[in-house]
């Protein structure tokens, strides 16, 4: 399956999971009082690691620094 998904997309698996649970996770970036191990299970991560790793591959940036860019703008 994920050699066909990779012919027929040009993404595989792991594109398709970050595709549907990053933009999920952004919203919750924005609340300090939300701990990054609390955003990754609610939108299906095993953990704050692989968030973090899905997370700065699709926005360019880590939830870290993500989270204080979203501070500093409010």
């Amino acid at each position: 399956m994920g050699r066909f998904r990779q012919t027929k997309t040009g993404t595989g698996h792991e594109n398709c999971h970050e595709d549907r649970f990053v933009p999920g996770a952004t919203p919750h970036m924005g609340e300090p009082r939300i701990h990054l191990r609390e955003v990754a299970y609610k939108v299906g991560y095993s953990g704050p690691f692989a968030l973090s790793s899905a997370f700065k591959r699709v926005r360019g940036v880590s939830p870290q620094e993500y989270r204080s860019g979203a501070r500093s703008s409010v």
